[in-house]
């Protein structure tokens, strides 16, 4: 069984918040900073009842010095886009790359959105990732190659676009469920906790935290 968001991840987010009419929601802020003092903890200078910080250790370091810098790994991906004029391959949800020094793995992104679109993902291999954080076009001629020797495609694409995904995945991964601050509701989750790195272990972390968040606002009304 395998599931999928056709509008992408954040979709799932607005239906959830669309079946809880009573919260005011605003998307697209850019947050700059969070800070804790005594027993209050603020967003962009604005006292919040809680936070919760759900994205990598170094990242969650540039918004605030209250969290842990956790000592984990992360893996980099340079993820790069083929956009087709037509399927060119067999029919396919995803293949694992094995052992090979360009790509690990390639996603069909139509299947993953469900409208059948001719297009391709391939994660470069964190090994040459690493290497080409600073340029990830350089990587695009081995890897549209690479895509095209695994899957036989003679075609190049008619579309191709790099994007470099610095802190694609832990190594390791906390066996805490969540970090919640020890005086303010100021909690971290993501894949480097429950025991990831796992899309489950995200899930789960950011599950609980949020369960453990509700259980303490309700508690202090």
């Amino acid at each position: 069984m395998r599931y999928a968001a056709p509008a992408g991840l954040r979709s799932v987010v607005e239906a959830l918040v669309a079946d809880a009419p009573q919260l005011a929601v605003e998307l697209g802020h850019e947050v700059a900073g969070i800070t804790v003092s005594d027993r209050d903890v603020a967003v962009d200078g604005v006292d919040v009842a809680a936070a919760a910080v759900c994205m990598p250790a170094p990242q969650a370091a540039r918004l605030s010095v209250d969290v842990p810098a956790a000592a984990v790994t992360w893996e980099p991906v340079i993820a790069v886009t083929c956009v087709y004029d037509r399927r060119r391959w067999v029919e396919l949800d995803g293949v694992f790359v094995n052992d090979d020094p360009v790509l690990t793995w390639i996603a069909d992104d139509g299947s993953r959105r469900g409208d059948g679109a001719p297009v391709l993902v391939a994660h470069v291999n964190p090994v040459l990732a690493a290497r080409h954080l600073d340029d990830a076009e350089a990587v695009v001629p081995l890897a549209v190659a690479t895509l095209q020797r695994v899957l036989g495609i003679d075609a190049y694409p008619d579309w191709v676009e790099s994007h470099r995904w610095t802190y694609a995945k832990p190594l390791t991964g906390s066996d805490e469920p969540f970090w919640l601050h020890g005086s303010v509701l100021l909690g971290m989750a993501g894949d480097a906790w429950s025991g990831g790195p796992r899309v489950e272990a995200a899930w789960l972390s950011g599950h609980r935290l949020g369960s453990a968040l509700a259980e303490a606002l309700s508690t202090t009304g």
